[in-house]
């Protein structure tokens, strides 16, 4: 079965956005050729390893607490803080406890 994407001018809950998942973890909410939002369910148990994304990223918290991993240094976000993060930044993602995050990445063609 294909993922739901959300369309043009469709509501999106993100309190619920995931609960049709199997595991209600990780989902796209929006995917197209310049921008992709995903909803992020983050766990102390499981980290997102290092890695990096060709497009400016943002990192926003949206409850719990999660650390960002990346220039040289790392830094925790509450509920309501936001990381902006250059293209190919290298970067890795934790949880302190059980957090929710939206992330969002633009891609320049």
């Amino acid at each position: 079965m294909a993922l739901h994407h959300a369309a043009e001018g469709e509501v999106v809950d993100l309190a619920t956005w995931d609960e049709d998942t199997a595991s209600g973890g990780t989902k796209a909410i929006v995917k197209t050729d310049n921008l992709e939002l995903i909803r992020l369910t983050l766990s102390p148990e499981r980290e997102m390893d290092t890695h990096q994304v060709a497009g400016p990223t943002v990192i926003h918290c949206l409850d719990g607490r999660i650390v960002v991993d990346a220039m040289g240094k790392s830094e925790e976000l509450g509920p309501g803080q936001l990381m902006h993060l250059a293209p190919n930044e290298p970067h890795a993602v934790r949880a302190r406890e059980e957090s929710h995050a939206l992330l969002t990445v633009m891609f320049i063609r």
